[in-house]
């Protein structure tokens, strides 16, 4: 079994995107004729493909295979997520899905948030791949790490959150597989929120996927608190708003009306409220990630509550160390 952890290059690699971008004219593939039918998604496409080839230009030969197998393996759940057949087994592709996956991409592999304000931290994408088929191994975990080393304790942080410790890797034995991925939500010298999407597969009937969320104070050199920014009991306060975020959700994904107001007891909300390491924030708000089973069937999948500044300022500390205007 083989560990490599690669880190971006610290020098910036100038990539001409039209360099690595596919040729229309030779588009084969259902794919491919989709994101050359759409000039948004193309243009997207191509973003990405110049990313990638950053990272590539950029390492040695074990880790540009590493990037390689990790690029053919995303592009292939890209796919499977954003593809409908229909009874003929013909396969089209949803636009829309297939552009905000790919935008997406483009920041994961450029390390780049979404939102940035003053002072923002530059970072860098690490990967840390394991491909062992005889051990049924398989493991992708994506991460962002800072570049300045006075934000050594940020790292430590992503680290432990993404799980991307190699020794607990290589402790178990297979079917094992963890995909992780990431978004740094907002990015300042006051504030950092970076929220990781986790597969993890130990082999029976079907994986478990989870969120974890990393806020840190780059000023104050620590992570977060709930005693930074509220307390119990505006805590409490945001059970109903949760409730009526959560419904919502539920009525759009078809959950039979008779069984949401049992799934979203106080009691269930309050518990993933008050679990820190859910909450993630950008400028539009806070969202709190409830993990599939925990307010309703692994079907249902995970819920996030949503909250708005507007609702959410009333119910925090003076002065709390968020991303407010």
């Amino acid at each position: 079994m083989r560990f490599i952890p690669l880190l971006g290059a610290l020098l910036v690699v100038a990539v001409n995107p039209a360099a690595w971008a596919f040729d229309c004219a030779k588009a084969k593939a259902p794919v491919e004729r989709a994101i050359c039918s759409d000039p948004a998604l193309k243009a997207a496409d191509d973003d990405m493909s110049a990313a990638y080839a950053a990272l590539r230009a950029a390492a040695d030969d074990a880790q540009r295979e590493a990037w390689r197998g990790d690029q053919r393996d995303w592009i292939e759940r890209r796919d499977g997520i954003c593809a409908a057949y229909d009874q003929g087994q013909d396969v089209s592709f949803d636009i829309a899905c297939l552009k905000r996956l790919t935008e997406a991409r483009t920041r994961e592999l450029s390390a780049t948030p979404e939102t940035t304000g003053q002072g923002a931290p530059r970072f860098l994408p690490v990967l840390t791949r394991v491909a062992d088929d005889a051990a049924q191994i398989s493991v992708s975990i994506l991460r962002p790490r800072a570049v300045d080393p006075a934000l050594a304790d940020l790292n430590a942080a992503l680290d432990e959150a993404a799980d991307a410790s190699e020794a607990d890797i290589g402790a178990g034995e297979g079917p094992y597989g963890r995909v992780v991925s990431y978004r740094i939500l907002y990015a300042s010298a006051r504030f950092v929120s970076v929220f990781f999407d986790i597969y993890e597969y130990t082999g029976g009937a079907h994986g478990m996927g989870y969120g974890r969320a990393v806020n840190f104070l780059p000023a104050a050199g620590k992570s977060l608190d709930f005693d930074d920014f509220i307390d119990e009991a505006g805590r409490k306060a945001l059970i109903p708003l949760c409730r009526a975020s959560i419904a919502a959700e539920k009525r759009e994904r078809g959950v039979p009306e008779e069984l949401i107001a049992p799934s979203l007891t106080d009691d269930a909300l309050d518990d993933g409220i008050a679990v820190l390491p859910a909450w993630s924030f950008d400028t539009k708000g806070a969202r709190i990630r409830f993990d599939a089973y925990a307010l309703g069937s692994y079907a249902e999948g995970a819920y996030d509550c949503t909250i708005g500044w507007s609702a959410l300022k009333p119910h925090l500390r003076p002065g709390a160390p968020l991303p407010f205007d």
